[in-house]
């Protein structure tokens, strides 16, 4: 045939034709797998697209051995067979472990869609994400348990706990504990007669206005630092440092009763605590009632302090503190209710508001240690850290050191000078006394007979 195409008419040019069709047919062929398995790349992206696509699939044959789903080999191989085999096995892993991986189905089709480089880094996406989730969960639960054991330990110390009352053998209730309690607290701001047949409804009124005046006082500052027109970390800095200062000694706080219970307990405090005299050394401090005896007649000290500052203020301004931190609304309940439910509604307000500041004081010191932890790793990473002082002596340092070397070269500038200078002499000399010999008259020559 191919004779016979050679003696025919263009014979020899149909065949060769047919040839090159073919050959172009199998190139087009080859471009099209390789774009299919390998994507059209710039070539000179493909080190790093090679690379990207390498790191991939080891991260993805990790992941799936380590939870036991399947064992995909990591070879870099171009066989497309191979590369078959492959997408064929993660079609697979992607049809069985869709929910576990909450793949959805637009995700699951596209990587069914995909070819070669492109399938493994869909896959690799999916494994990345549903690997953060899981640390996020696992890191939310380990938030929530850590608040759930921080409140028990707070309630641990600050409730009191469902014993029998005395002479009774039935335990208390919710209600009676929280009761008990409360009468317990109140004593604390001096309230002797607060029992539990007391309503004590003219000190506690007297201790909501207080906070009302307080929390007023604070939202005046606060909109002043929001008017200042400074950054919200400035604006939330300059709130938190300035504190409302209000004389609990003037007019009208003076004559509701709370200031002279206040300083009665606290006077009975100190003089219990001075009959019984210690040796050690913490007994020559000043004591906790001391201090806030003395806060409760400063009205310098009467504006309120920091959560850290709580063992050296008056329990009464503590007090008002912790109300002033609700909402105007939860105020306006406590105000309008009577009776023991009235007492019982301020102690578990105050109960709460105590646990919020314990807890945002515990926050913030760990938040304070990771800073510090942090700050530690990055001054190791950036290596010393130069002092402002280490700075200027480095710089004398440094000016001594230039104004010597500019001493040292006008020497030596000057000390070549000399050098040159008399160099110079001697050849003048040298050359003086060469002219010399030559300007002298020569001797007559004796005869050749002589």
């Amino acid at each position: 045939m191919i004779m016979a195409e050679t003696r025919g008419q263009n014979g020899g040019s149909g065949f060769l034709d047919r040839l090159n069709n073919d050959l172009r047919r199998r190139e087009q062929r080859k471009k099209e797998l390789e774009r299919r398995y390998h994507g059209s790349l710039d070539p000179n992206e493909a080190a790093a697209a090679a690379k990207s696509a390498a790191a991939d699939l080891k991260f993805v044959a990790d992941l799936l051995s380590q939870r036991g789903w399947a064992n995909i080999p990591t070879g870099n191989s171009n066989d497309m067979g191979q590369q078959q085999e492959l997408d064929e096995q993660l079609d697979e892993i992607v049809e069985c472990y869709s929910k576990e991986l909450s793949i959805t189905d637009a995700q699951a089709q596209a990587m069914r869609a995909a070819r070669g480089n492109k399938k493994v880094s869909l896959l690799a996406a999916a494994l990345r994400t549903c690997q953060f989730m899981d640390r996020y969960k696992a890191d939310l639960a380990t938030r929530d348990s850590r608040l759930q054991e921080l409140q028990n330990r707070w309630f641990k110390q600050q409730m009191a706990t469902g014993v029998a009352r005395p002479g009774t053998a039935a335990p208390m209730t919710q209600e009676q504990r929280d009761m008990a309690s409360a009468v317990d607290w109140f004593k604390g701001l001096g309230w002797d007669d607060a029992a539990e047949d007391d309503d004590c409804d003219d000190l506690l009124s007297a201790l909501i206005k207080r906070a009302r005046a307080y929390k007023t006082e604070a939202e005046k500052l606060h909109d002043k630092a929001q008017a200042s027109g400074a950054p919200a970390a400035g604006q939330q800095a300059a709130a938190a440092a300035q504190k409302p200062k209000i004389d609990w000694q003037s007019p009208p706080w003076s004559s509701d009763g709370l200031n002279t219970l206040m300083q009665k307990h606290l006077a009975a405090q100190k003089a219990a605590t001075n009959a019984a005299p210690s040796t050690s050394p913490a007994a020559k401090r000043p004591s906790t009632a001391e201090n806030a005896l003395q806060a409760a007649g400063s009205p310098a000290a009467a504006g309120g302090a920091s959560s850290s500052e709580t063992s050296s203020i008056s329990p009464l301004n503590h007090a008002v503190q912790l109300l002033a931190g609700m909402r105007w609304t939860s105020l306006d309940q406590l105000d309008s209710a009577n009776g023991a439910a009235k007492k019982l509604a301020v102690y578990r307000a105050l109960r709460t508001q105590s646990f919020l500041e314990f807890t945002a004081a515990d926050l913030a010191a760990r938040e304070a240690k990771q800073k510090a932890t942090w700050e530690a790793i990055e001054a190791s990473r950036r290596g010393k850290q130069v002092s402002k002082q280490e700075l200027d002596e480095f710089y004398r340092r440094l000016q001594e050191d230039g104004e010597r070397r500019k001493q040292e070269l006008a020497k030596a500038k000057a000390d070549q000078a000399d050098r040159e200078a008399k160099l110079l002499a001697l050849l003048k000399a040298n050359a003086a006394s060469s002219a010399a010999r030559s300007r002298r008259p020569k001797s007559a020559a004796p005869s050749v007979g002589s």
